[in-house]
C-alpha cells in the first residue's frame, strides 16, 4: 500500500485553529494537490461548503453545528454580513 502523501491531520489542525478556511488555504495546507484530492480530503473530514459564496468557504460539520459562534468567526474574512453565510 502506498503511503499517504496528503495528510488530513494537517488540514484538521488548520480547521481547529481557524474554523473556516478558504479553498486556497485548504490547498496550501495539504501541499497543493489536485482539486479532486482536495474534495476527497474534505469528504473524509465531513466538511461543509458555503453555497452562498460559490463554495469558497469550508468548515467541519461538527464546527458548523454551533452556528452562532461560526457567524462571529466569519466576520473578519467575509466581505458581506455573516448572517448571509449558509453552509450545506
Amino acid at each position: 500500500m502506498r503511503p499517504e502523501k496528503y495528510r488530513t491531520s494537517r488540514l484538521l489542525h488548520w480547521f481547529e485553529k481557524m474554523r473556516i478556511l478558504t479553498w486556497e488555504r485548504i490547498a496550501r495546507a495539504l501541499g497543493n494537490p489536485s482539486r479532486i484530492t482536495v474534495f476527497r480530503k474534505l469528504a473524509q473530514l465531513e466538511a461543509r461548503s458555503c453555497y452562498s459564496h460559490r463554495g469558497r468557504y469550508h468548515t467541519l460539520d461538527r464546527l458548523a453545528a454551533r452556528l452562532g459562534e461560526l457567524q462571529e468567526d466569519c466576520q473578519p474574512i467575509l466581505p458581506s454580513k455573516p448572517e448571509n453565510l449558509k453552509f450545506s
